[in-house]
């Protein structure tokens, strides 16, 4: 089961200065390299390439579900749906947050609380259609319709191949707003679109963590994770045959959305 998304996080660097400069009077070469040390290119030329490495690399286990503390320890008991042609199990598996995680987080928000410009994933049906015009003028009427769910934010990549029940033209589609507010407007393809949004819908932003969060048992996360040696030592003979994964991102999903938004969102 992969990651639903594994969203995507955009790391813009300022643009250093290199080449030779110029050294003032009663200012030393050594001087000079302390204040701009010849490395920093490097540095920030490696923080960026391991940030590039971690938007494409593939982990052993990519999944959403909940966790529960395997008390006396750090790791946790992780239980999550594995889909194999068109038998779905509920495995569990040992997990432990790497010394340096990503962590991101989920929040509900309003529909008006999304900004001009922000690049979003909504699901719905794109229409196009003829409509008359108040000068006589017959003119395209282009809308997104039945929308149920729209999510911004880092770390995001929809389940592309999910399909409506209700409506199999409905499907995950990035777009960009053109015009906020409490009814808005997208671009999509180079075309705007009006958003109507079905009855009942869903709006969630992701945003990454500046440090990593408490975990707690019973919560909703989606993991990216390597296979790894360390385990547990517990009593229980069936924990023997239990994987166990090294965590290196963790998302703490929204709560009061985890039956709606994230069976059609995560894969």
């Amino acid at each position: 089961m992969k990651l639903l998304g594994l969203l995507t996080v955009s790391l813009v660097l300022s643009p250093l200065s290199g080449g030779l400069g110029v050294v003032a009077a009663g200012e030393t070469a050594t001087d000079k390299k302390k204040e701009a040390p010849k490395d920093t290119p490097k540095k920030a030329a490696k923080a960026k390439e391991k940030e590039d490495e971690s938007k494409t690399s593939k982990s052993d286990l990519e999944a959403w579900g909940t966790i529960k503390e395997v008390k006396g320890s750090d790791f946790w008991n992780f239980t999550y749906t594995k889909v194999e042609g068109r038998k779905a199990t509920r495995p569990t598996v040992f997990i432990k947050v790497a010394s340096e995680p990503t962590f991101y987080q989920d929040k509900a928000i309003q529909l008006s609380a999304l900004k001009e410009g922000e690049k979003i994933w909504l699901l719905g049906r794109p229409v196009e259609r003829e409509a008359p015009q108040p000068t006589g003028f017959v003119g395209m009427d282009r809308q997104m319709q039945n929308v149920s769910a729209v999510v911004v934010g880092d770390f995001l990549q929809p389940n592309t191949s999910y399909k409506d029940p209700r409506d199999p033209k409905v499907q995950w589609l990035e777009a960009e707003v053109s015009e906020a507010g409490q009814a808005i407007k997208v671009k999509y393809e180079g075309t705007e679109y009006k958003v109507a949004m079905a009855k009942s819908f869903v709006v969630a932003r992701r945003e990454k963590c500046a440090e990593a969060k408490a975990l707690k048992s019973n919560m909703s996360v989606q993991i990216a994770g390597d296979k790894s040696t360390e385990r547990p030592e517990t009593k229980s003979s069936a924990d023997a045959k239990k994987e166990s994964f090294l965590v290196k991102s963790v998302v703490i999903l929204e709560p009061r959305v985890v039956k709606t938004l994230y069976p059609m969102l995560l894969e």
